[in-house]
Parts: structure tokens; sequence; C-alpha cells
């Protein structure tokens, strides 16, 4: 009777009513997936970088700028600066590394081989970065020592030597000397983008080479840094800011002040870009309940409304024997009912919103089930509150002066 009655027999009133409740829901769904989406994407990353992580990062400087620190500094971010804060952190330091990324041309059999960045490492990167080896063995401390010719590849580029595992014992000339394959990183699959301003790269298509031999063999600008980053994974996450600090403090000290690095704590900077989302998520969920809010007093003053033009229809009910709760219920229906649907339109209409934007802009979204259920509860609940009074005025109508009028 609801559905008949009420609903359908002003339809386009009814579309029109149930408006503000499609789109406040939309809009809950859409942004609240837009924004846990971007966390999601961020914590990827993040962990791709080391979750517990502490990175120095030597700048990218021009002109009389780096002419000005490398007159303080010459080396730049060097392998001494990595043993100063292994040192100075102690227990702290659960694993270091320090890399080197040149370009350089590669080649196999006389063959070039295309999207290999080239990378000199000191210390424990599969540890730091939570990247393991597949097969074979990372480069060791007796590789740097010695200097060998020896390099650890991505899957990547291992597919590109001999794929299933045969390119382990292979050479590779990068630049012009030679060096044997020792190892081969698992695949891995890698988020490209960046968390603050800590760069995010695909490591499948890396090949690694000791440090030392880096130094050795391939020639160095004459302002070029030493390393172009170092980074520390910490044993837990206590301190990791008073660490950082620790780190910033010894490196300037270390470079005589130079302004040349930045220390970054890739987690922290996750936390205050989540920040920033829920501090957006608050205003979009108070933008929704002020949609909400008109929906539900549009609902009330529609039936408000249809207790006026049916108060004839009421009387009748009455006077046959329908009860007050029998007309309370039946408006109150009628109000959950355009609330109801109303929601149900709107986590439709917010769902394939955010799968739009995830197609046209490949931004990635996150639907939160438990939101989606508790958004469309909230909508029915606009409708009940919001059609208690026009039902109670209904119920209190006296049948016979519901007659007269009517």
């Amino acid at each position: 009777m609801a559905v008949r009655e009420g609903l359908l027999a002003h339809p386009m009133r009814t579309a029109l009513t149930m408006l503000g409740i499609v789109f406040g829901i939309a809009a809950v769904i859409a942004m609240t997936a837009i924004t846990e989406g971007g966390k999601d994407e961020q914590l990827r990353q993040v962990r791709q970088i080391g979750q517990n992580n502490l990175q120095v990062r030597a700048l990218d400087l021009e002109g009389t700028r780096l002419a000005r620190v490398r007159r303080l500094a010459p080396d730049g971010l060097t392998p001494g600066d990595l043993e100063a804060l292994r040192s100075t952190l102690g227990p702290a330091v659960a694993a270091a590394t320090g890399w080197r990324q040149i370009r350089a041309e590669i080649r196999h059999d006389g063959n070039p081989i295309e999207g290999a960045l080239v990378s000199g490492v000191t210390g424990d990167l599969p540890g730091v970065v939570g990247f393991p080896v597949g097969l074979g063995r990372f480069l060791d401390d007796e590789d740097e020592q010695r200097r060998r010719r020896v390099c650890v590849v991505g899957a990547a580029i291992a597919d590109r030597l001999a794929p299933g595992g045969k390119a382990l014992g292979q050479v590779v000339v990068v630049g012009d000397e030679p060096f044997t394959v020792v190892g081969i990183m698992a695949r891995k699959a890698f988020t490209t983008g960046a968390v603050a301003d800590l760069a995010v790269a695909d490591r499948n298509h890396d090949v690694y080479v000791p440090l030392a031999t880096l130094r050795a063999f391939m020639r160095r600008g004459e302002r070029d840094t030493w390393l172009d980053a170092i980074s520390l994974r910490m044993a837990d996450e206590a301190g990791l800011l008073t660490h950082a600090e620790t780190a910033r403090r010894l490196i300037l000290e270390r470079h005589r002040g130079a302004d040349d690095t930045a220390v970054s704590v890739p987690l922290e900077s996750l936390r205050q870009s989540q920040r920033t989302k829920e501090v957006f998520n608050v205003i979009i969920v108070v933008i929704a309940g002020i949609s909400l809010l008109v929906g539900g007093i549009g609902i009330m003053n529609i039936m408000l409304a249809s207790v006026t033009e049916r108060t004839k229809e009421i009387g009748i009910r009455r006077a046959i024997g329908a009860s007050r709760q029998d007309i309370a219920r039946q408006f109150l229906a009628e109000a959950l009912l355009i609330a109801a649907a109303g929601g149900v339109l709107g986590l439709l209409l917010g769902v394939a919103s955010g799968l739009l934007i995830e197609a046209l802009f490949a931004f990635p979204v996150s639907f939160n089930p438990l939101l989606m259920i508790l958004a469309t509860g909230i909508s029915m609940a606009v409708g009940l509150v919001f059609g208690f009074s026009p039902a109670w005025k209904a119920a209190r109508m006296d049948p016979v002066e519901a007659l007269r009028t009517g």
C-alpha cells in the first residue's frame, strides 16, 4: 500500500524527494573510496621503500649552489657517512645500505639491453628494502673488498639474458667492463610513484654491482656525489623521528654545514599524508551529512503535503477499522521506502563514480563494505526520523473531522 498509494502515485515527486539522499550517499562512497585508495597506494609504496626505514638522500643540485656545497663537502654523500651512521645509531640499525645509480650501456653477446639501470651497492640492500634474492646470492663484503666484477640482476633483466633462471653465470658488459651474474632477484610487483619526496622505482630492471668496483672502473664527474642515497632499516618504529634528527645533525657536521642532503622517514611521511586525508574525509562526511539533512527535510515536507492531500483516505481507513498505529506505520513505511531507495541508488552511483574515476584517471580506489552498509543504514534512519512527524500527524487525525474535511 505504501508503494502503490504513496511512492508510485507521484513518481516524479518521489524521485526529486530522494535526490538529497542519493547525492549524500554517493558523495560519501565515492570520495572515501578515492581517499582510501590513495592511502593503500601510499602504504604499498612505503613498504617498497621500507616501512621502518630512514633515508638520507643526496640533493640534486646545480650551478652556484652545487659549487658552494662541493667546496665544503667535495665528495657529497659517501660510504664513510654510511659507516658513521651505523656507528652512531648502533643497535637501533637492523640493516643498512648505500647506492649510486649511473647511466651506462649494458650489453650481452654484443646486443644492448634497453631499460636496465646500473647501481653500485654497498651493504645489505635486500634486507633494507625487503627485496630478496630469487636465485644465487647477493653481493657481499668480499666482493666489495676485492672489487670483483660480479653483478646481481633483476628478474626482468634475467629474462632478457636467458629465461628460466639460466642467466646465472652469464657475462654482461657494463660500459666497457665485463661482469659475471652471480644472483637474480626475486620477481616483485613495484608500484611506481612517490610518497612525499621519496621516489619508488621498479627494481626488476636493476643491475647491481659492488660499489667499490663501480668506483674503480666507472668514470665519476668532478662534482658528483659518491652515493645517491643511504637507507637504514631501524629495529622498530619507536624513535624513528629522533633517529632521523640524529642522522641529520651527524651528516651536517660531517659535511661541514653543507646543505646537500635530505633525511626522510617514509613512514612518517605516510602518516602526515594520511592525517591530511582524514581531515578531507571529515569534510566530505560533513558535506554529505548536510545533503542527507536536506534530503530528510525534503522527505518530511513531501510527507506532510501527502498527509494533507490524503485526509479523506485517512478518514475512510479509520472509519472501516484501521487503528492509529496502522496509519502511522503506513506513512512511516512510505518515508522509509523513499530513504531506502535513495540510499541504494546513492550506493550504486557512488560505486559507479569511483570505478569511472579509476578507469579514466588510473587512480586507485578502495571501497569499504562496512561504510557502504553504514551509509545505507543512515539513509534509512533519516527516513524514519523525518517521517515520524508526518506519520504522527496522520495517526492523530480524528476520523469524523477527516471525512468532513476530505
